[in-house]
């Protein structure tokens, strides 16, 4: 539960910022947002404790600790970058409370379009289909920024039936695997690579 004080923010926050944008303000969506290296699960827990669903990819890394052993533990797969639902007013007043209560600036991403900056959003589809595939992969994810895969050389499909039931992605052949693996993406951020799918299994898409 939101305590008072957090409450009155959300009801009656206010932000100094006005980025240029063509998007209703109150339309609910999947937002990127930019916050400073290290910050992105703190980032996560603050805005979550508005009720709003927050996402950053996870990868595992091996780590020595100050006794020179080996472990391994989970990062965020993007440097400075947090995924949330929510909408544009709403997002306007959390992140003021944010910079007010907790001193951390938090910015939108943005794209610049037709000579303006327009906030970037991600489609609900490719954003439930990206987490969704991830955590079925589970630790055998592998990510890839988008300068890494040439995900033009791949074919377009949806799979039916197995455990990425449902599920829309790339097929495509990645260093390392003898057959073409199924890669999901969240377009111009990160790319992953969750697994190798039977083709009985493949729809090709146009």
């Amino acid at each position: 539960m939101l305590d008072n004080q957090i409450q009155k923010a959300v009801l009656g926050g206010t932000s100094n910022e006005d980025p240029l944008r063509t998007m209703n303000k109150t339309a609910l969506g999947w937002y990127v947002m930019k916050v400073l290296w290290r910050q992105e699960l703190k980032t996560q827990e603050r805005f979550s404790e508005f009720g709003l669903d927050c996402y950053v990819p996870m990868r595992q890394v091996l780590c020595e600790d100050a006794r020179h052993r080996k472990q391994r533990m989970k990062v965020p797969a993007i440097n400075g970058l947090v995924f949330v639902y929510s909408s544009i007013k709403k997002l306007e007043e959390v992140k003021e409370f944010v910079r007010v209560n907790y001193g951390q600036t938090v910015y939108f991403y943005t794209n610049h379009v037709g000579g303006r900056n327009v906030i970037t959003s991600i489609p609900d589809k490719q954003m439930d289909d990206f987490r969704s595939a991830c955590d079925i992969a589970g630790d055998e994810v592998r990510f890839f920024l988008p300068e890494e895969l040439e995900l033009e050389k791949g074919t377009r499909v949806r799979i039916h039936g197995g455990p990425f039931e449902g599920r829309e992605g790339v097929l495509l052949r990645v260093k390392g695997k003898r057959s073409k693996s199924l890669v999901v993406s969240i377009e111009g951020f990160i790319s992953a690579v969750v697994a190798d799918v039977s083709p009985e299994f493949i729809e090709k898409l146009s």
